[in-house]
């Protein structure tokens, strides 16, 4: 009697287990890609993130170079900070009016490079006449 009623309540689950299995193989599957999607997006944006970093160094890098182009009569190096980021910057005396500068920026191990050029109009400040992003 016991064995007849435990093949009848068998009978009516025989594909539930393989059914659960199989829904469980699958969201694995869905959960494995969605970790390695969300992975590749965090890199991308933590890259993107140090870029932005890389290139605000080297504005800081500029700023600090301009002020010095005022008071300085031949060419100089100097570095500096940015927050976490670092700079270096190399300034060239091309004339009395111009100047030519380089500048690298260096965020978590992406850099940015600046050429850049200074100028003085009309005896006002310097200001920018040319700046051209260089990939690293």
């Amino acid at each position: 009697m016991f064995v007849t009623r435990l093949r009848r309540r068998c009978r009516g689950e025989g594909g539930s287990v393989a059914l659960a299995i199989m829904v469980m193989v699958v969201l694995a599957g869905l959960t494995t890609v969605m970790l390695a999607r969300d992975v590749s997006e965090v890199r991308l944006s933590r890259g993107a993130q140090n870029r932005a970093a890389a290139l605000s160094a080297t504005d800081a890098a500029l700023a600090t170079t301009s002020a010095r182009i005022a008071i300085e009569t031949s060419g100089f190096s100097t570095n500096g900070t940015a927050g976490a980021a670092t700079w270096t910057s190399t300034a060239v005396k091309v004339s009395s009016t111009e100047w030519t500068v380089h500048v690298v920026g260096t965020a978590s191990g992406t850099s940015r490079m600046v050429d850049t050029s200074f100028v003085q109009r009309n005896g006002s400040g310097w200001v920018v006449s040319k700046w051209r992003e260089v990939g690293i």
